[in-house]
This record gives C-alpha cells, sequence and structure tokens, in this order.
C-alpha cells in the first residue's frame, strides 16, 4: 500500500519499482524490502 492508501503494482518478491500518480513518491522493491523515496513539492 502507498502512503496515499492505494495498492502499489509490485509482486511480493523480487525487484521492481512503482511511482504514485497522486503524490509522485517512487517505491521501490528489493527482495521482499520496499523503500518509499518522496518527491520534494
Amino acid at each position: 500500500m502507498s502512503a496515499y492508501g492505494e495498492r502499489l503494482d509490485l509482486p511480493a518478491k523480487g525487484q521492481g519499482a512503482v511511482t504514485c500518480a497522486n503524490t509522485g513518491d517512487r517505491y521501490v522493491l528489493d527482495g521482499s524490502n520496499i523503500s518509499r523515496q518522496e518527491i520534494p513539492a
């Protein structure tokens, strides 16, 4: 789930990245860990 409350289109494990359409934040999946990179307004 994004900080905005939307489901992220990422697998449960693996590699990937997605950008939230509402906030512009980028979510990066590395293995089973997801990190959020906040985009300044």
